[in-house]
C-alpha cells in the first residue's frame, strides 16, 4: 500500500476542509495543491517526471473521491483505489496546472505539486469501477424503533460472512452527504439504496425489512409459560449505480418459541435473518457467474515452476474463477489466462487480501500482481537454497530485479564445515544464484562444456556484482540457518556464456574470385566454385557470386580489388552479405620434370577475408597447387579447383571462431522524440544477450538525435537484428567502420 498518508490525514483532520480541497470551479471539480512522487530509474528524468505527474494525478482523485465516498472506506480500499486510479488517471483529469516542479528531493526522489480539474462525473464512475461485488451494504429496519433489527442484521451478516462476502452497515454512512441518501433509501425510495452503495464502493445493497409480533401464549404443563413470535418481511437487492432493482423477495414468516418475550422475538428475527442472507448469497452467486468472461492475469515474482503450479491453483480456489492456465512462464513473470465471474475489481480485491500478492494495476480485462514466494512457498529444503526476488530499491535499474536475490539456507550441522561458516553457505547461495540467472539466458549454462560449467559455478563469486551479504544467521537444534542476498551480474554471465557456448553463427559470404588461366579470363572460375561449395556443404550461406562480366562492370569490386577495402561495406551490404572473401587466382602451363610427357599447370589463390562495417582485412592466405591432365587448360582448372579446396579448408574454421574481443561501435539514431526512446533503447540492448556495454553517450534534443557507444560481441548483422528487434525497432541506414546510423523503423 504505497500511499496511505492522504486518506489517513483526511480521517484525523489534517487536511483543509472538503471544501478548500475540492471545490467547484465552471462544470469541473478542483483538486488543489495536490503533491505526486515518483523514482528515477536509469537516470530517466523525463520518465520519472510523467510518472510524477501521473502519481499527482491519482491523487488528485483521491482528494475529489474523499467528498463522494466514505473516508473510511477510502482508507481501507486503497490498495484496490490505488491500482484502479494509475492506469486511469488521465482519462478522469481534465487539465492541470503545474504548481511547483518538478524537482529532485533529497531522497533522489522527483516531486511536483500541481492543481487539477477533474470531470464532475469521475467520483461516481470510479467507485462504480473499484468497486466490489464480494462487499455488501447492509440496511435493515423494522416496523418501529422497538424492533430487534440488532438481531436480523447480526444473522444475514453471519451468512454473508460464512459465504466469504465483506459486509458493511450503516454505521460506515457517516459523512453528511450520506445522511440524506441514507434516509431515502430506508423509506423506500427508488435508486436511494444503489447511490449508497457506489459512496460505500459495494458492488450490492442489501435491504433487508423485519417485523417481529407474539403470536400466542402456550400455557404448558408447568406454571412457565412459553410465547411464540413470528418474524415476516421481505429483502431487496440493489447493484449498486443501477437504479433499477436486481432482486427482490417476500419470505414467509418464522417462528420461534421461548419462555422470555425479548429472547423469543430475537430468536425469531435471527432465523428470518439467515433465510434473508442465504437468498442474498444465491442471487450475488448467480448473478455474478452470468458475468463471466476471459482475463488475463500477470503475476510477477514467480521464479520456479513449483511457485507458478502453486499460484495457478490458488488462483483456481477463489470464487468465481474457473479454468486458470498457464499461459507463459518467462522468470519472474507468469502470465495466466482464466474466466471470472463478476467484475476484475472484485478479483483485484480478492488477490489482496491473500496477504502474499501486492496488487499492481487492473482493468476490465487485466490484473497484474506481484507475488511474495517467501510468503506462499513451503519451509527450505534442507541443505538447498531457497531463492526469492529481493525488493528493489527505488532508484534501481528495472533489469537488476531478476538478478537480486535473498536466498535462505538450512543446513544439518553434520555438513557443515564450522571452520568456513558462513562462507560455506554464501557459496552455495552465489552457486544457486548464478544457477538461476544463467537458465534463464539464451545460452544456458547447462549447454556450456562441463569443464567450464564446474569452473564458472565453483567460483560463482566472480559473477557478482558485489560479495553477498549475511542477512541473519542462527545455529539451534542441530541446524545451522542463513539468510543472505546475492546479487549476481547478468552482463558478466551473458557474455561468458555467449563466447563459450554460443559459438559465432556461419555469416552469410560472398565469394569474388576472379581467375585468369593461361593468360586467359576464365568465365567459369574453379577455384571460386569449389569454394563455394565446400562452404555451402559445412551449413554456410553463401550468395550467388557475381558473373565475370559483373566483375569486370563493377566499380567497387575493382576497387577492392586494387586494395580500397572501404568500398568492400558497399559490395556487401547490396548482395545482404556478412562477410567478402574476395582476392585473385591464375594458372599456367609449366613443364614437370616427373611427367615431362603430359600436360602440367601450377595455380595460386591469394584471398582476403573482410567482414561488414571493417575497412581491413580481418584474414588472409595464399595457397598453391600443380596438377596434370589430359590438356594444359584440364590441368590449369584441377590445379585452381585443388587450392580453392585448401583455401576453404582453412577459412572456415576462422569464420566459426567466436569473438575474443568485443567491437565497439558507435550509434547514431536519428528521429527521436524524446530522451525517453533513448533510454528504452539502451535498456532493450543492455538485456540483449552478446550485448558488453550500452550506454547513452549523447542526446540532442532539437535534433532528436541519440549517440549510444555499443560493446558488443555480435556480429554486424546481428546487431542490425537486435536493433530491429527492440523495444523502439531502428533500421540500419549506413555502415560505416566503427560507426552506425539507424532511423526509427516506419
Amino acid at each position: 500500500m504505497r500511499r496511505l498518508w492522504f486518506a489517513l490525514a483526511a480521517i484525523a483532520g489534517l487536511l483543509p476542509p472538503l471544501g478548500a480541497v475540492a471545490c467547484a470551479q465552471g462544470e469541473l471539480l478542483l483538486a488543489q495543491n495536490v503533491e505526486g512522487r515518483a523514482a528515477i530509474i536509469n537516470g530517466d528524468l523525463p520518465l520519472a517526471d510523467d510518472e510524477c505527474l501521473t502519481d499527482a494525478k491519482v491523487r488528485a482523485l483521491e482528494q475529489v473521491l474523499g467528498v463522494y465516498i466514505e473516508q473510511q472506506i477510502v482508507v481501507q480500499q486503497a490498495i484496490v483505489l490505488e491500482a484502479y486510479l494509475r492506469s486511469r488517471a488521465a482519462g478522469y483529469v481534465e487539465r492541470f496546472e503545474i504548481v511547483k516542479g518538478p524537482w529532485t528531493d533529497a531522497l533522489g526522489l522527483r516531486r511536483a505539486i500541481i492543481n487539477a480539474w477533474v470531470r464532475p462525473s469521475a467520483p461516481e464512475e470510479i467507485a462504480k469501477g473499484a468497486a466490489s461485488e464480494e462487499t455488501v451494504l447492509l440496511l435493515t429496519s423494522g416496523a418501529d424503533e422497538q424492533q430487534p433489527a440488532r438481531p436480523v442484521a447480526a444473522a444475514v451478516s453471519s451468512a454473508l460472512l460464512d459465504a466469504d462476502y465483506r459486509v458493511l452497515d450503516s454505521k460506515y454512512l457517516q459523512a453528511p452527504g450520506s445522511m440524506a441518501p441514507l434516509q431515502q433509501a430506508l423509506s423506500g425510495e427508488p435508486g436511494a439504496a444503489s447511490s449508497l452503495g457506489l459512496r460505500a464502493m459495494a458492488g450490492f445493497v442489501l435491504q433487508v425489512h423485519c417485523d417481529v409480533a407474539p403470536e400466542s401464549i402456550y400455557e404448558g404443563a408447568t406454571a412457565a409459560q412459553i410465547l411464540t413470535c413470528v418474524a415476516h418481511g421481505a429483502a431487496r437487492l440493489w447493484r449498486a449505480g443501477s437504479p433499477e432493482l436486481l432482486e427482490g423477495q417476500q419470505f414467509e414468516p418464522v417462528q420461534a418459541r421461548h419462555t422470555d418475550a425479548q429472547t423469543a422475538a430475537n430468536l425469531a428475527a435471527a432465523a428470518f435473518g439467515q433465510q434473508a442472507g442465504k437468498w442474498a448469497v444465491e442471487v450475488i452467486d448467480t448473478f455474478s457467474k452470468r458475468m463471466e468472461r476471459p482475463i488475463t492475469l500477470q503475476v510477477n515474482g514467480l521464479n520456479t515452476e513449483t511457485e507458478v503450479e502453486k499460484m495457478r491453483n490458488i488462483l483456481g480456489s477463489l470464487r468465481w474463477v474457473t479454468e486458470v492456465a498457464t499461459e507463459t512462464m518467462q522468470p519472474p513473470r507468469a502470465t495466466f489466462t482464466a474466466r471470472i465471474g463478476g467484475s476484475t475489481s472484485s478479483l483485484a480485491a480478492r488477490l489482496a487480501r491473500l496477504g502474499f500478492v501486492r496488487l499492481n494495476s487492473f482493468d476490465d480485462y487485466t490484473v497484474s500482481a506481484t507475488a511474495i514466494p517467501e510468503k506462499m512457498g513451503p519451509p527450505p529444503e534442507m541443505g538447498k537454497p531457497q531463492l526469492a526476488p529481493q525488493p528493489s530499491t527505488a532508484d534501481l535499474p528495472p533489469q537488476r530485479a531478476r538478478t537480486r536475490f535473498v536466498c535462505t539456507l538450512v543446513m544439518p550441522a553434520d555438513r557443515v564445515d564450522r571452520s568456513t561458516w558462513p562462507a560455506q553457505g554464501l557459496a552455495l547461495c552465489s552457486r544457486a544464484a548464478l544457477e538461476k540467472v544463467a537458465a534463464a539466458l539464451e545460452a544456458p549454462l547447462d549447454s556450456a562444456p562441463a569443464a567450464v560449467a564446474e569452473a564458472m559455478l565453483s567460483h560463482a563469486e566472480r559473477y557478482l556484482r558485489e560479495p553477498s551479504t549475511v542477512l541473519e544467521q542462527s545455529a539451534s537444534g542441530g541446524r545451522y540457518f542463513l539468510r543472505c542476498s546475492v546479487d549476481v551480474d547478468e552482463a558478466r554471465v551473458r557474455n561468458r556464456l555467449y563466447r563459450v557456448v554460443k559459438r559465432a553463427r556461419a555469416p552469410v559470404a560472398m565469394v569474388v574470385l576472379p581467375e585468369v588461366v593461361m593468360s586467359r579470363p576464365a568465365p567459369e572460375p574453379a577455384a571460386q566454385t569449389e569454394i563455394i561449395r565446400r562452404l555451402r556443404e559445412a551449413g554456410f550461406t553463401v550468395l550467388d557470386p557475381p558473373t565475370f562480366e559483373e566483375v569486370q562492370r563493377s566499380e567497387e569490386i575493382r576497387r577492392v580489388l586494387e586494395g580500397n577495402f572501404d568500398a568492400a561495406t558497399g559490395v556487401l551490404m547490396r548482395g545482404g552479405a556478412e562477410v567478402l572473401i574476395i582476392g585473385e587466382a591464375f594458372a599456367e602451363e609449366f613443364r614437370n620434370p616427373v611427367t615431362p610427357q603430359m600436360p602440367s599447370a601450377r595455380a595460386s589463390v591469394q584471398v582476403q577475408v573482410i567482414r561488414l562495417g571493417d575497412a581491413t582485412v580481418a584474414y588472409a592466405l595464399g595457397e598453391h597447387a600443380s596438377a596434370v591432365e589430359v590438356s594444359p587448360l584440364a590441368a590449369g582448372k584441377k590445379a585452381l579447383q585443388d587450392c580453392g579446396a585448401k583455401v576453404a579448408d582453412k577459412v572456415m574454421p576462422w569464420l566459426l571462431q567466436p569473438p575474443t574481443t568485443p567491437t565497439t561501435y558507435e550509434l547514431v539514431v536519428f528521429g527521436l522524440s524524446d530522451s525517453a526512446q533513448a533510454g528504452q533503447i539502451v535498456n532493450g540492448l543492455q538485456g540483449r544477450i552478446g550485448v558488453e556495454e550500452a550506454r547513452l553517450a549523447d542526446y540532442l534534443a532539437g535534433a532528436g538525435q541519440a549517440t549510444i557507444t555499443l560493446s558488443t560481441f555480435l556480429s554486424l548483422q546481428g546487431m542490425t537484428q537486435a536493433l530491429a528487434q527492440g523495444p523502439v525497432p531502428l533500421q540500419v541506414q549506413t555502415i560505416r567502420p566503427g560507426r552506425l546510423e539507424a532511423k526509427i523503423a516506419p
